[in-house]
């Protein structure tokens, strides 16, 4: 984005030129979200999801979990924000687009899944998220194989991100 260096710092933005549109989304949506070296995963998603589903898969990326945290703690403890139309927290204004706000969220980070687990809260999400993220440690072997061990590899998010879009479907 033209402003990369100053979103970099807010704790995140929108990768790639499509995902930044903020137009209304024709077909299903899905929001992956990734952090560090789980960005080219999810943008190899993303073009599998668009191209094989027709689905309009967005890639955000943050750039630190703690800022975009420290942004919503510091708006909630503030119920005089609560009012204020123009303040928000930084995650609430990269998802401005009304429609991804429910739309399935699958985060992927190569860390502790609750450095990520309290967006659903910030975004006052009716659904949740899904994290994929190391649940154990101390494994050994090449980052392909690390990854789909503990089913953070690019096609783990497309069948989260399918698995999720089939459950709301069945939900209508």
């Amino acid at each position: 984005p033209d402003d990369h260096a100053e979103a970099c710092l807010r704790g995140g933005y929108w990768i790639d030129a499509e995902t930044a549109n903020a137009e209304a989304i024709a077909g299903p949506a899905v929001v992956l979200v990734a952090a560090g070296r789980k960005v080219r995963c999810a943008r190899a998603a993303a073009a599998r999801l668009r191209a094989e589903d027709g689905v309009d898969a967005r890639v955000l990326v943050v750039t630190s979990f703690e800022r975009l945290w420290q942004s919503w703690d510091a708006w909630q403890r503030d119920p005089s924000a609560w009012e204020d139309d123009g303040c928000g927290h930084t995650l609430d204004a990269l998802m401005a687009d009304d429609a991804l706000i429910n739309a399935p969220m699958i985060v992927t980070v190569d860390a502790v899944a609750s450095v990520a687990e309290w967006m659903a809260n910030a975004l006052q999400r009716l659904g949740s998220l899904r994290v994929l993220a190391p649940r154990g440690y101390s494994e050994a072997g090449d980052l392909d194989s690390i990854d789909r061990l503990h089913g953070m590899h690019s096609d783990d998010i497309v069948a989260a991100a399918r698995a999720e879009l089939r459950w709301r479907h069945r939900q209508r």
